[in-house]
């Protein structure tokens, strides 16, 4: 077991007394918690957890909400950690305003991802870079906010959510220039497991129609931190509005080239979209309606408050 591997070598690092290692066992049911439990690690560090599966957005909620430490650092159960990179991360972890540090990490085949511009503050246009969660840490205390925002979307069944929490989360931290790239490889891949997540809808993550929902709320998602408040959320809504809207749709037909054809997907993308759009002008029309029989109301009921 790829996990079991990764313990047994924390286990022995040199500095594993100065960080705390949380493994949620979100409902496996091949023995990975009795095994675990079996490999007689220290419980003042390592705390393996199970529970029944209630999916991988939930779970890393639950990953934030549930740690002790200032910091998460987040693997999956087929990466390896560069230990030695791990104290590099201290002087990003000291910055007071700073809520997400994204790192770089490296695939099986040697080559780096994320990388390329050196240390800076992420942007709009480097959300694509916390696509992958491994190798990102957060900070639970500062996310409270965004938290709170991932578990709207997940309860209103957001496809973009369920699969991709860490996006969600990294957006709120890119509007409030906290989110910062260190360029220092934590995390490597040494296998490459098929994932096995469903979202509610009973589909996984490359489904044709799960790929559009994906977009779909992620418009959602965008639009809503538009209406957040804040000049910055509105200058990074708008600038992934137009960068989904050009680049989304086209990698997903390529994605689905073979198993959907173009046609079919714009079909399906269109069909979509009106229906989003004749929902907003039905919205529309009810409130309208509203707002003229409360004024109505109003203007009623001012007139019998002052008839003699």
């Amino acid at each position: 077991m790829a996990v079991g591997d990764l313990l047994l070598k924390l286990k022995t690092f040199d500095g594993i007394s100065s960080y705390k290692v949380l493994v949620i066992d979100d409902g496996s049911t091949d023995g990975t918690y009795e095994y675990l439990n079996g490999l007689n690690l220290d419980p003042n560090i390592f705390r393996i957890i199970t529970r029944p599966n209630v999916g991988y957005a939930q779970t890393f909620l639950d990953l934030l909400e549930s740690s002790s430490t200032e910091w998460v650092l987040v693997t999956a159960d087929d990466d390896d950690f560069n230990l030695e990179a791990l104290n590099l991360l201290h002087p990003y972890f000291a910055l007071p305003e700073c809520s997400v540090v994204v790192t770089n990490w490296e695939y099986k085949d040697g080559t780096i991802h994320r990388g390329g511009r050196g240390e800076r503050l992420l942007t709009a246009s480097d959300l694509e870079q916390t696509m992958h969660a491994p190798g990102i840490a957060y900070r639970p205390s500062m996310l409270k906010a965004s938290r709170l925002k991932l578990k709207f979307f997940l309860d209103q069944k957001s496809e973009a959510a369920f699969f991709y929490p860490q996006v969600l989360i990294a957006a709120h931290s890119i509007t409030a220039r906290g989110a910062i790239f260190a360029p220092i490889t934590v995390v490597r891949e040494i296998n490459e497991f098929t994932s096995g997540l469903i979202s509610t809808t009973g589909r996984n993550y490359w489904h044709p129609q799960s790929r559009i929902n994906q977009y779909m709320t992620y418009i959602d998602f965008f639009l809503d931190l538009e209406d957040s408040g804040t000049v910055d959320s509105k200058e990074f809504a708008r600038t992934r509005l137009r960068i989904n809207r050009q680049k989304y749709l086209e990698a997903t037909e390529d994605v689905f080239a073979v198993d959907i054809s173009r046609n079919q997907f714009r079909k399906q993308a269109i069909l979509l979209y009106s229906k989003r759009y004749l929902a907003s002008i039905f919205r529309l029309r009810e409130m309208r309606r509203f707002f003229r029989k409360s004024r109505f109301l109003t203007f009623f009921y001012r007139k019998t408050k002052n008839r003699p």
